[in-house]
């Protein structure tokens, strides 16, 4: 996805040293460690699965939320950090110590599809649910609430009619004449997945070691990474800078001597054509460095002439003044720290309002051309 490319993928495309790397599970090449992604990705997107005999559950929450509590503890580390689901459709959530579960990184709340009571012109009532919990499909629901009714749990259901569509959940339990549409709403909370539990338990590993965090020891930990990522990726920048400017400086050097003709006659004069014996003679003849000799002998002769000598003379101011400024950048964390806040900024602005929740495609659900009548 675009959102992948710009925040996981953008710093490692520029320059490979900004991660660590590892050998694949074959050998037979490498792969990064890990991404340098740009947000605090584990509490956006969320987790759960069994591994080792564990099993991790980290719910998803606004993008908007983390990224302002990232802020607050980069400005303060000893900032308070309470954080709320935000489940992939609109439901509720029902109260509980949110304080707690994000100071311990486990807990338990309820998520509640929402479910909206409907009076039609006739007099006869229906519950039209709009969104269930995550995890939870609409089929699912669905063939409870066919259950409920074969075994007289819901005798007050006539139809369930499926008038959902690709943008929006729409499934509607028609009611039979005089029913308690709110006793209805409440048993299908009881006896569905319509409402269900869910478990917080934030295990991470930290080198070798698992253990169990806290939401803000999670942020400081990606501000740390983040940091150490910005670091490598001005150091990168900073070298190809300086490799640059370092080639550039010959160039100017042999273009301003007016030499090129009788060092290009040198070169093919040499009773050795060996790249080592050529570095070493241009070495001391020049007096310069060996990647310096290097460039010369690998550069098109055409990059030699006096029409490029400004532009080589512009691009040097140009390189002198990002080296400089690079150099600032890595020497002072306070820069680093706000260049990581005002990309966190732009995040937010560009991806924090996200997909209407409206427009979340269901997973799972399926079309009737028929009701469903008891």
């Amino acid at each position: 996805s675009k959102f992948s490319v710009e925040n996981l993928l953008a710093d490692l495309a520029e320059s490979k040293n900004v991660v660590d790397w590892q050998n694949t599970f074959d050998n037979h090449t490498i792969e990064p460690e890990c991404l340098p992604v740009k947000v605090p990705l584990l509490l956006i997107n969320g987790t759960f699965g069994i591994a080792i005999g564990r099993r991790i559950e980290v719910p998803k929450h606004s993008l908007n939320d983390v990224i302002d509590a990232t802020i607050e503890v980069l400005h303060n580390p000893k900032a308070k950090v309470v954080l709320i689901p935000d489940p992939c459709q609109k439901c509720e959530i029902i109260d509980t110590d949110w304080k707690k579960i994000s100071n311990m990184g486990f807990g338990y709340f309820v998520e509640r599809g929402i479910v909206d009571i409907v009076t039609m012109n006739n007099g006869i009532q229906y519950l039209s649910i709009k969104s269930v919990p995550d995890l939870i499909t609409p089929n699912s629901i669905m063939d409870k609430i066919e259950e409920l009714v074969k075994n007289n749990v819901l005798v007050q259901i006539s139809d369930i009619q499926d008038h959902s569509t690709n943008e929006n959940l729409d499934i509607r339990i028609i009611l039979k004449r005089g029913s308690d549409a709110n006793y209805v709403k409440q048993t299908l909370y009881k006896n569905t997945s319509l409402q269900d539990t869910k478990r917080v338990n934030m295990e991470v590993i930290d080198g070798t070691n698992i253990q169990r965090i806290s939401y803000k020891a999670y942020i400081s930990y990606f501000l740390e990474f983040r940091r150490e990522c910005k670091f490598r990726l001005y150091n990168a920048r900073l070298q190809k800078a300086e490799t640059r400017l370092h080639q550039i400086e010959i160039y100017i050097k042999i273009l301003e001597s007016g030499d090129v003709e009788n060092i290009v006659h040198m070169i093919r004069n040499q009773s050795s054509m060996e790249e080592s014996y050529l570095v070493e003679w241009l070495m001391k003849k020049l007096n310069i460095t060996d990647l310096q000799a290097k460039f010369v002998l690998h550069t098109e002769i055409g990059r030699l002439s006096k029409g490029h000598l400004k532009k080589y003379k512009e691009e040097r101011d140009k390189l002198n003044m990002a080296v400089q400024e690079y150099i600032n950048i890595i020497t002072h964390e306070e820069i680093i720290d706000k260049e990581i806040e005002t990309e966190l900024l732009d995040i937010k602005a560009k991806y924090g309002k996200g997909v209407p929740k409206s427009k979340v495609p269901r997973r799972g659900a399926r079309k009737f051309n028929s009701v469903r009548r008891y």
